[in-house]
């Protein structure tokens, strides 16, 4: 749901995401998750919660219908980077696929041409480190995107070094949260 488009009232309050600081009615705000800076539990925004928990949420549109986080076009405006990578799961070989960076979500798509993701990664929480070239054998320009539990980890590799780079500095930007006096 979106609270842009709603007035608040005496009855309808407004609210904060105590994550990123937008204003939201109590529908949209229903969420909490541990936020560091605060050293507790507090109310956030669902962008957020997905980004703190790495839980994807499903949210009802103002029409009613359902949209899932994964119903997104592999070209879509405002993404901050966009391209084919190879990546490895934990368990797996190499897979080339097309990748989408979006307001801290990472998310993989068959092809550049599809209209929905095969998976989103919320990159809060998550480490990204280039990986020593021969390391891995027959992969000279390769990332590793870990998280606390192993099972989440992967790694990524560019077709250059140039792209590995900046892949590697804009997936680091989007695992920190930071308010925007901080950027």
């Amino acid at each position: 749901r979106s609270s842009d488009l709603k007035v608040f009232t005496a009855l309808r309050r407004r609210h904060h995401c105590r994550g990123c600081g937008r204003i939201l009615c109590s529908d949209c705000s229903k969420n909490k998750a541990f936020l560091k800076f605060l050293n507790r539990e507090d109310r956030v925004c669902n962008s957020c919660f997905s980004k703190l928990t790495g839980t994807v949420l499903i949210e009802e549109t103002d029409s009613g219908a359902s949209t899932s986080v994964k119903d997104i076009k592999a070209h879509t405006e405002g993404a901050q980077k966009i391209g084919y990578l190879h990546v490895k799961r934990m368990k797996g070989g190499w897979i080339r696929q097309w990748f989408q960076l979006k307001d801290s979500i990472l998310y993989s798509f068959k092809a550049h041409e599809d209209v929905k993701a095969l998976s989103t990664t919320p990159l809060l929480g998550y480490t990204v480190e280039r990986v020593s070239q021969g390391t891995m054998k027959d992969k000279d320009f390769v990332m590793k995107v870990s998280h606390k539990s192993e099972a989440q980890s992967f790694f990524l590799e560019a077709e250059s070094d140039d792209e590995c780079s900046q892949w590697v500095e804009l997936l680091k930007s989007a695992s920190q949260l930071l308010s925007t006096s901080e950027s």
